[in-house]
């Protein structure tokens, strides 16, 4: 049998960026633009993860460190001492991150009280601002030009920005106006800050496109020319960033990364957006991505990657958030690939099943998730899951994953409209005084089959469907009649024109097929490598039965802990293996061709992470050398032995049922072949 076997990194961020781009055209101009908040909103699994959030943490994080979550941008009345180490910055990005939270997801499910608690925050917060402009957490007795005010103030005026876009209020656009002219005045000249401040840039350049106001353009140069001095971090574009291990938080790459890619959008410098790319194709090139399609962050801080490496969940929101503003800036739909690889794998691996806890730092293999058993992270406890951790940025920011995901997955091109990732959504705009909807309806990702009703009469625009990556061919019809059947894998973009009618329909099929791919990783040479099992945007795991302990919130060992009693409805809990999980490999002659598709009898459609619809069956070969006694045990995921190894004498290929990575909390992930 041949081998079926590709490169991994190769098809991350996949395809080139926008020829007008890469050219320096003498004008940048976005190629797609979102829609309104609350035009897109959420349906079937979708809508179902969604509710679970509103039950779990996306719902009640604020109860559980509400001196974080809820009080720094609406009263300032906060503590930072509960939880926070004293940190006031802590609190100014929390305060900040949940409600952003919140509000995407009341825009992706069109919750109205969700909707009205946005706009009371965003009113409160108007409240507050001071007569020189000062809009944000921290108070008068608080060190403003501190690096994180900037942080923190960024991540809100995102949020009064969206509920600007939503509400057409003209008022909400003048306070964040005048809050971003207190930063030009008050960080003026060497004021400025160079780790995360400068991302207070990003809603600098997005209401100078909208203002034309030449101060806040004075400001974004300024300070771009500030942070390109000798001696500062890394400079505006990042391009003196080191690729080596520990040389730059990872969560903070990816939103440091958004600063030049949000100046080259409003100030119009494509120079800026070809540096942005530049630097992140050599992050990805160099150090390398996760088999999981996320960047690995020991302790927090760049590595290379590893099968046992871990990520921090903020990486996955973030990272999503950059992709999401290239995938509109350059029109390249690799970006969508990786948005979806992403949010499917990674992120949705880290989170518990019934939305009420996360991992903190989670890895591609994960024999355990326990207060134990995080090798690389701050504490040994950020491998347990848990609904709040000190600090609780990643909790804050897994709320947004989904509803991020929604909000960027249609947008409009022109007087078209882009279908950039998949999923079952509704879509409600308008578009020259035509209205235009769209029900997407689909299991999408774990079915090929996406049907697109649309009710649109005098809508002359395209639909532009996004044909994904790994989609070996794609077949269309429209009301019942073939359109378009594709199997040209450099056709991207499926274009579908109108006249549109009352209403007809879309089916689309995509086909893919499994595929075993060879995978990076520190602790394997490329000659033996490690191999992994996809099947369009899923990577599939070996799941491991689990045992869920509920543990006390432990104490830090950087001091002592000023949190608020840990609620008893929200515990922490150890993950732990109620066996370990079999030593298998994958033949290394193994033809991909031979894995079979099942859909699984006791799936659930509305919760396939709860319980997948679709599993993979992988001939495998039982390999105790894979994992030899003295590397077994616990606390920590054992790290194979060797990328190639022996089979147990007399073994036999066995089939072995796979599930999507994002359905496992425990999990093999990556394997050794066997000789």
């Amino acid at each position: 049998m041949a081998k079926s076997t590709k490169s991994l990194n190769s098809d991350i961020g996949r395809g080139a960026p926008n020829a007008g781009v890469w050219g320096l055209a003498p004008a940048l101009a976005a190629i797609c633009h979102r829609l309104r908040p609350g035009e897109i909103t959420a349906r079937g699994w979708l809508r179902a993860q969604l509710e679970l959030s509103l039950r779990g943490l996306g719902g009640h994080l604020g109860e559980i460190e509400p001196d974080q979550m809820e009080k720094p941008y609406v009263s300032r009345d906060f503590d930072p001492a509960n939880g926070a180490r004293g940190l006031v910055a802590w609190c100014a990005e929390m305060g900040a991150e949940f409600p952003l939270g919140q509000a995407t997801m009341a825009y992706a499910l069109g919750e109205k009280t969700l909707l009205a608690k946005t706009e009371w925050r965003v009113r409160a917060a108007m409240a507050l601002q001071e007569p020189d402009g000062y809009l944000g957490a921290y108070r008068p007795c608080d060190d403003r030009q501190e690096d994180f005010n900037g942080w923190g103030s960024h991540i809100f005026y995102r949020l009064m920005l969206l509920e600007y876009a939503r509400t057409g209020d003209k008022a909400i656009l003048d306070a964040v106006h005048r809050g971003l002219l207190w930063f030009a005045e008050k960080w003026a000249g060497d004021r400025k800050t160079d780790y995360a401040g400068p991302t207070i840039l990003i809603p600098a350049a997005e209401v100078f496109r909208l203002t034309g106001d030449a101060r806040l353009r004075a400001f974004c140069e300024d300070y771009a020319a500030w942070l390109d001095q000798p001696g500062r971090q890394n400079g505006a574009t990042l391009a003196t960033f080191p690729l080596e291990t520990h040389a730059y938080h990872v969560a903070g790459l990816a939103a440091r990364l958004q600063v030049p890619v949000a100046l080259a959008d409003g100030l119009d410098r494509p120079d800026w957006l070809a540096a942005a790319l530049k630097m992140l194709y050599s992050w990805r090139d160099g150090l390398g991505w996760q088999c999981s399609y996320t960047p690995c962050a020991d302790g927090e801080w760049t590595a290379a990657p590893s099968c046992v490496g871990e990520s921090e969940y903020c990486d996955h929101v973030y990272c999503l958030e950059l992709f999401q503003r290239l995938a509109a800036l350059t029109g390249d739909p690799a970006w969508a690939d990786a948005i979806e690889r992403i949010v499917f794998n990674a992120a949705q691996g880290a989170r518990a099943k019934d939305e009420r806890t996360i991992g903190y730092m989670t890895s591609p293999n994960q024999w355990y998730a326990t207060l134990r058993s995080s090798l690389h992270g701050p504490e040994p406890f950020y491998g347990a899951y848990a609904p709040n951790m000190n600090a609780a940025c990643c909790p804050a920011n897994s709320i947004r994953l989904y509803p991020l995901y929604i909000l960027g997955a249609v947008m409009r091109e022109g007087d078209n409209l882009r279908v950039s990732n998949y999923g079952p959504m509704a879509v409600k705009t308008e578009i020259n005084g035509a209205k235009v909807e769209l029900d997407i309806d689909t299991e999408y990702p774990f079915d090929g089959r996406v049907t697109l009703r649309v009710r649109a009469n005098g809508w002359c625009g395209a639909l532009r469907l996004r044909r994904p990556a790994w989609a070996s061919g794609v077949t269309v019809t429209r009301n019942g009649e073939i359109v378009a059947v594709i199997s040209n894998r450099d056709d991207a973009i499926i274009t579908i024109s109108g006249p549109w009618g009352a209403e007809e329909t879309i089916e689309v099929a995509f086909a893919w097929k499994p595929v075993v791919k060879a995978v990076r990783d520190r602790d394997f040479p490329t000659d033996t490598p490690l191999k992994i099992v996809e099947w369009g945007a899923l990577v599939f795991s070996q799941p491991i039965e689990e045992r869920w302990t509920p543990v006390p919130r432990p104490a830090p060992t950087w001091g002592e802990d000023h949190s608020p009693p840990q609620p008893a409805e929200w515990p922490w809990f150890d993950v732990e293996p109620v066996r370990e999980p079999e030593p298998l490999a994958l033949p290394n002659d193994l033809d991909s061709a031979i894995i079979r598709v099942e859909r699984a009898a006791d799936g659930n459609p509305l919760h396939p992470w709860q319980k997948p619809p679709v599993r993979l069956v992988v001939p495998m070969v039982r390999a105790e050398a894979a994992y030899p006694p003295e590397s077994r045990g616990g606390p920590h995921t054992p790290v194979p032995a060797a990328g190639v190894v022996a089979p147990n004498p007399g073994a036999k290929p066995q089939d072995v049922a796979l599930v999507p990575f994002g359905a496992t909390t425990l999990r093999t992930t990556c394997f050794p072949t066997a000789k």
